[in-house]
């Protein structure tokens, strides 16, 4: 029998819980492009910013978060993973985009009052799932794939009884293709049998 895979853990809500002298004269072109660089790097940073504002409230600049990461360059990035997990949800499973803007504003409110780097590595963490769960339903079968059943004692058998180790006998029944993995699922179904934990077609308890 089938059943799903278990999801990773995922944290809820309440678990996010140079040395330098005077510049000689002539050094006075490096400082204007030390100038020029720096404003390059903020451009940069409000274009990330804007991209993830499209989402959600950042309340706060970035002297708030800082403290939790590792530099300004570290909060840039997490600033464009968290614009493009959104972005992706948004033209994906526009559906989810509700729920997973929530997590993302509570991650950043409690950046803001009180930084953490375990609340950015569970952040990230998060990120990396749903963009799992997003790849693994995009790429779930919609039509019937072939049948592995043929030339085996199960051809043509829409139902069986098996007798599970915990549950006792059960009632299955064959599903090609097994449904679309819930949300934020990042596997499969796995076997009771032959613990395959990538079936996407199989018998499946039914009531």
């Amino acid at each position: 029998s089938a059943h799903p895979t278990p999801a990773s853990d995922v944290m809820d809500n309440a678990e996010l819980g140079a040395a330098s002298g005077s510049a000689p004269v002539e050094e006075e072109d490096d400082d204007e492009e030390d100038e020029d660089d720096d404003d390059d790097e903020e451009e940069t940073d409000n274009v990330h910013s804007r991209a993830l504002r499209r989402y959600i409230d950042l309340d706060h600049d970035d002297s708030s978060y800082l403290p939790a990461f590792d530099g300004p360059e570290d909060l840039l990035s997490f600033k464009t993973e968290a614009a493009d997990m959104l972005k992706a949800v948004d033209e994906q499973e526009p559906e989810n985009l509700p729920q997973t803007r929530f997590y993302m504003e509570q991650v950043w409110r409690h950046l803001a009052l009180r930084p953490s780097r375990q609340i950015v590595a569970d952040a990230r963490r998060y990120n990396r799932f749903v963009r799992e769960s997003l790849e693994l339903r995009s790429s779930w079968p919609r039509a019937a794939l072939a049948d592995d059943r043929r030339d085996s004692i199960l051809e043509d058998k829409e139902h069986i009884v098996f007798e599970h180790e915990k549950e006792g006998l059960i009632r299955l029944q064959w599903v090609n293709p097994l449904p679309i993995p819930s949300w934020l699922q990042t596997g499969g179904y796995q076997c009771d049998v032959c613990f395959d934990p990538d079936l996407r077609s199989g018998y499946q308890y039914v009531t």
